[in-house]
């Protein structure tokens, strides 16, 4: 997100290529997996209800001469999860998405509020399975760099455990660490780390 008087972005061509690379490989990822790629509306009639997550709200102007009245109260998506969901339950099957979202509250020198999100959703997929797309996708974005790491599973608790110990003194190697989500049906995977993530790498 652009900010001050320099109209110029701050992405520069080559950055733009990486992005463009990186975001062809991953349809390419689903479509040899045949899942299907969706787009859902961005603008949604209610809040998520996750209490952490704080969405955008957007109140759009009356149409050329219609008469006064109060403008609708619509929001940003912080995530096509809704969406994508009601798509599941009317049939679809295995479906992902790459999208922008917006995330209120999120605005620092790693973060913006509007970021590029990848969910997807795999239908009769077990929680082990999963965990192993979730980790055959960031390799495939990794390339090379993905290939020289190890991975590992954790628990929850382990993970925050493991988490407090790197504040106070990080790991000497960096590592794939795996969460075991309390979901078997969902998985995301944003191209920043977000704590919705099933894999990490430190």
């Amino acid at each position: 997100m652009s900010r001050g008087g320099d109209w110029r972005p701050s992405a520069s061509r080559e950055r733009l290529i990486e992005r463009a690379a990186l975001l062809a490989r991953t349809r390419q990822f689903f479509a040899a997996r045949g899942v299907l790629e969706v787009d859902t509306p961005l603008l949604v009639n209610a809040p998520v209800s996750d209490v952490h997550i704080h969405c955008a709200a957007v109140q759009l102007a009356p149409a050329a001469g219609a008469p006064p009245a109060p403008a609708a109260l619509l929001f940003l998506h912080a995530s096509p999860e809704y969406a994508m969901k009601r798509l599941l339950a009317a049939g679809s099957g295995d479906i992902y998405q790459i999208c922008h979202v917006v995330r209120a509250r999120e605005s620092s020198r790693l973060h913006n509020p509007e970021f590029t999100l990848i969910e997807w959703y795999r239908v009769g997929f077990s929680l082990e399975a999963l965990m192993d797309e979730v980790e055959a996708l960031v390799r495939e974005l990794l390339g090379p760099v993905g290939e020289q790491r190890a991975s590992e599973r954790i628990s929850y608790r382990d993970a925050f455990t493991a988490s407090s110990r790197w504040i106070r003194s990080p790991p000497p190697t960096p590592s794939w660490r795996r969460r075991r989500s309390r979901s078997a049906s969902r998985a995301r995977a944003p191209t920043a780390t977000c704590g919705s993530s099933c894999s990490w790498v430190r």
